[in-house]
């Protein structure tokens, strides 16, 4: 089979399609013969070996796992001995990045715990955006307990999970205001987001609204800006944002929101069968609309992921096989 192969960390540049034996399920593994996957943050990460906190999924000498890619879409090709409910044939979706990774390749083996029917009404390369960026979305907005008729504060609502954590907000009859930079505004506002502010012009924090629920997702801000940004009893949940942002919630925010009636919390989102049940059931309801900026064949991995830290793509980043 091709597949996009590294051998240590390292720049992008030396990512390579190489010709790979083909994986044999274990016995409660899917070998799926992949359509196409999405790239995110964490594959960029995987590659490069950097944050360095990446290490603890990928290794930390060196990469335990040569081909990256987490996201599947594609078709059962054969199942393990104690794996039910799936057959040679079956249309799925999974996600493999805790099977080994593996998914920009043209066959994947994923743990049958992570993989489900693709939705009906997509194609394999729609698919391809949901499973790590939609189920992250849902599981932090989820963990910030979100209501009906909130005020919420997305900030990075571009990129891989930014909209779909508009779309979902609005599912949920939030309220939603949308941080991002003015010239992918449009493309916000199409998501659903009520209002936007564009973060080279204006600090969300210099103005006096205050927000039920705040999920950071990009972005450098402290924690102690967050805080005061929050209603008396809102909360703040951390989905990403750059290193700086990221430690800030480890090192800082535990200990600023100790007292009081605001809440913190931090996602560290795991593959989840019913996450993954979850966002194919919107899809098929139409509650999520997969956006997809761009898609390069495999063997234009390197353009694919140069395109990604470009910073220009406002939905997903797609690799088909």
């Amino acid at each position: 089979m091709k597949a996009a192969y590294f051998e240590n960390y390292g720049s992008i540049e030396q990512l390579k399609v190489k010709d790979q034996p083909v994986p044999e399920p274990e016995e409660h593994e899917v070998l799926v013969r992949n359509h196409a996957s999405s790239l995110n943050f964490g594959n960029v990460g995987h590659v490069k070996g950097e944050p360095f906190f990446i290490r603890v999924f990928t290794g930390f000498g060196s990469p335990k796992n040569h081909i990256p890619g987490g996201d599947v879409s594609g078709v059962v090709e054969k199942v393990g001995k104690q794996v039910t409910g799936f057959k040679p044939g079956d249309g799925v979706m999974a996600d493999a990045a805790e099977s080994g990774f593996g998914a920009f390749a043209e066959y994947v083996t994923v743990k049958s715990n992570a993989v489900v029917p693709k939705p009906v009404n997509l194609s394999y390369e729609e698919t391809a955006t949901l499973p790590l960026a939609a189920c992250t979305a849902l599981a932090g907005l989820k963990k910030g307990n979100i209501q009906s008729g909130q005020n919420v504060l997305i900030v990075g609502s571009t990129g891989s999970v930014g909209p779909f954590a508009v779309q979902i907000a609005k599912s949920h009859g939030a309220e939603v205001t949308a941080v991002c930079s003015g010239k992918k505004a449009g493309f916000v506002r199409f998501m659903g987001a009520d209002h936007i502010i564009d973060y080279k012009t204006e600090d969300f924090t210099d103005n006096d609204t205050t927000y039920d629920l705040i999920a950071g997702i990009a972005g450098t801000h402290s924690m102690s800006d967050f805080k005061k940004k929050l209603t008396p009893t809102g909360t703040y949940v951390n989905i990403g944002g750059s290193m700086k942002q990221f430690s800030n919630a480890f090192t800082t925010g535990p200990l600023l929101y100790l007292f009081g009636r605001q809440e913190f919390t931090i996602l560290m989102y795991m593959a989840d069968k019913q996450s993954l049940m979850e966002v194919k059931q919107m899809a098929e309801e139409g509650t999520i609309k997969p956006t997809i900026t761009k898609t390069f064949a495999l063997d234009q991995i390197r353009d694919a992921y140069r395109y990604y830290e470009s910073g220009h793509a406002a939905g997903k980043i797609v690799i088909t096989m």
